[in-house]
């Protein structure tokens, strides 16, 4: 009732490479199945898989339950949230239980990227600690720019 036939269409379907580990033809049916399906299938290694999604779905979702959970120390935040607050917080509204298991699923990968996630908020402590007016617009331009490439081709 509710599917769509071109639910898949376009989409990127990620398929570990085909290595010594897989039999071939096993491999080739399901790349074919995702295909059908109007997929555009990609094979990549498990390990850039999962550094990669935890930089770009995990660890997102880790800093929209932050940003949301700072309102916790506002005394009534309702008067002044907008757009940005529900633009950037929009994704912690997930079940707990699925990004909880995310994690523990994905343990090396999300703590990687967490590390990297501290370095970049120590890098933006930092400027405005020291009222570094170009370092933080170097900052932030340097996010634009880093946005600006990941959605390049997306629509």
């Amino acid at each position: 009732e509710y599917s769509l036939a071109t639910l898949y269409d376009g989409c990127y379907t990620f398929v570990e490479a085909l290595d010594a580990h897989h039999a071939p033809d096993a491999h080739a049916a399901v790349v074919e199945l995702w295909q059908a399906l109007g997929a555009e299938v990609r094979t990549i290694a498990p390990d850039l898989h999962d550094a990669t999604l935890a930089r770009t779905s995990h660890v997102p979702h880790v800093a929209a339950a932050c940003l949301a959970r700072l309102t916790e120390q506002c005394p009534d935040p309702r008067p002044f949230v907008a757009g940005g607050f529900r633009d950037t917080t929009r994704i912690a509204a997930g079940p707990a239980e699925v990004w909880r298991d995310i994690c523990l699923t994905n343990r090396e990968a999300v703590l990687d990227a967490l590390d990297s996630f501290q370095s970049e908020i120590e890098i933006i402590r930092t400027a405005v600690a020291d009222s570094d007016g170009p370092a933080l617009e170097d900052f932030f331009r340097k996010g634009a720019e880093a946005r600006a490439r990941a959605l390049e081709d997306w629509s």
